[in-house]
């Protein structure tokens, strides 16, 4: 077991973001969240990072309570890839990558030859290596998202979380960034746990879901036990048709109601 989250609530002041959520992941699973915009999604991410610290219920990382660990402790066994990763500063790839191995630094703060080849590694792993000299801001959506879970595979972690890592991405990038996150997770034997507000991708390369609303588990399980045309006009409030084919599921929404 990598992870289990057990009876966690979180609350900005008075309003309740997260209510009694409890999960569990293994390595070698992709787990998606998926639901509607303010339903919890991205605080739940931060509160399994330790981000926020959560009013009640526990974080339990490989049988370890992740709010009695140290921050370098946390970042060692769990890495993030954000919503938004953008940077002001013209880092090359290799730069950004790197960040990946602060955790790991010893009290001078400097690389070592050992934390170059984990970065050379990260970025071979994720196709970006023959970028390592070039500046960030002169990369595609799709290169630089590459990149950033380049710097998350560098902190060596168990853990791996995403926040809707296919954003602003086309179809064709979206496609390659799912595909390496389902690769990576196999290979390197993560608890992978990505959000997605596309049903689609996430029918497609998720071992299971959780459905969140209004910050609770409205529905969780496999793909077909989750997407279901009910689940989808009780929560998203839309009327769908959800397709059963060759093992896969798709969604296709009709109407609002």
């Amino acid at each position: 077991m990598r992870l289990r989250i057990k009876d966690l609530s979180f609350s900005y002041d008075s309003i309740k973001a997260i209510d009694n959520v409890s999960m569990e992941i293994n390595e070698g699973e992709v787990l998606g969240i998926i639901g509607p915009n303010g339903a919890g999604k991205s605080t739940l991410l931060k509160c399994i990072n330790s981000i926020l610290k959560p009013r009640v219920g526990t974080v339990l990382v490989d049988g370890e309570d992740i709010l009695k660990l140290r921050k370098d402790e946390v970042a060692k066994r769990v890495a993030m890839v954000p919503q938004n990763s953008l940077t002001s500063f013209p880092f090359t790839v290799l730069d950004v990558v790197l960040m990946g191995r602060i955790p790991h630094l010893g009290k001078l703060g400097r690389e070592s030859e050992r934390d170059l080849k984990i970065a050379e590694e990260a970025m071979r792993t994720t196709f970006v290596l023959s970028l390592a000299d070039r500046s960030v801001d002169e990369l595609s959506g799709g290169e630089f998202r590459r990149v950033i879970i380049a710097m998350a595979l560098a902190q060596e972690p168990s853990i791996l979380l995403l926040d809707e890592p296919t954003l602003h991405l086309d179809i064709s990038h979206q496609l390659g960034i799912m595909e390496l996150i389902r690769r990576l997770t196999a290979e390197k034997k993560l608890a992978t746990i990505l959000v997605s507000h596309d049903l689609n991708l996430a029918a497609k390369f998720c071992d299971k879901l959780i459905l969140l609303n209004s910050g609770k588990i409205y529905s969780a399980g496999s793909v077909e036990e989750v997407l279901n045309r009910e689940n989808i006009k009780q929560v998203y409030g839309v009327e769908a048709q959800v397709i059963r084919s060759n093992g896969l599921v798709y969604v296709i929404p009709i109407k609002p109601i």
